[in-house]
């Protein structure tokens, strides 16, 4: 029984949000800046990891890890998972409380790293959106107080480029569901007008898929 917030139902939702109309929001294209010892995103939740590359690297760069992820099967996929149970603390296992950095920071599990980018539900569809949390400002930091602190800031290419890489990898985890979605012709868009974006044409109303 998972005793926490399952992060590959998390993923499975956005996916079923993404099969619909979807809206991208110029808002997507923003980047965003961790505010150092925040952690208001670093609670303990399922940490998940479904087949592919970030698996594989994590296995190479975490060895002494392996051990605290468990084999499961989920919707018919087969990920390796840790409900963090065990922890006592308020905060995910893998993260140091004296720094507030990630230990597993290189390969983390998907869900933390697409954290910033939000799949919403709308009465039409969906929208693809990077926002600050919704509320943000009840979440807990490390220090004891509340309200996130992640800046949202303007466009940055290089992290443009890594968003394009994570929208191709949530859309590999939909083929691993069977779940055909709008990621594929949004992800086409986005690499075919990497030259204006640089140049800092960027959309100002949303893209419908």
């Amino acid at each position: 029984m998972v005793k926490y917030y399952d992060s590959a139902q998390k993923v499975k939702t956005q996916l079923l949000l993404l099969t619909g109309r979807v809206q991208l929001s110029p808002k997507f294209f923003r980047s965003y800046q961790c505010v150092e010892r925040c952690c208001a995103c670093c609670p303990k939740f399922s940490l998940d990891y479904f087949p592919g590359e970030r698996w594989e690297k994590f296995k190479i760069s975490y060895p002494s890890k392996l051990k605290l992820f468990k084999k499961r099967v989920f919707s018919g996929v087969q990920i390796y998972s840790n409900f963090q149970i065990d922890n006592k603390f308020y905060f995910c296992r893998f993260l140091n409380l004296t720094t507030g950095k990630c230990t597993i920071q290189d390969y983390k599990p998907f869900s933390c790293k697409f954290e910033i980018i939000k799949v919403s539900k709308l009465k039409d569809g969906a929208i693809l959106i990077k926002k600050k949390f919704s509320r943000g400002w009840n979440l807990k930091c490390l220090d004891g107080q509340k309200g996130a602190k992640c800046k949202i800031l303007p466009f940055n290419y290089l992290e443009f480029l890594e968003d394009i890489n994570l929208l191709s990898e949530l859309d590999e985890i939909g083929t691993q569901f069977g779940i055909k979605t709008k990621l594929r012709p949004i992800i086409n868009f986005l690499r075919k007008g990497k030259r204006k974006f640089i140049e800092g044409v960027l959309p100002q109303e949303p893209t419908l898929f």
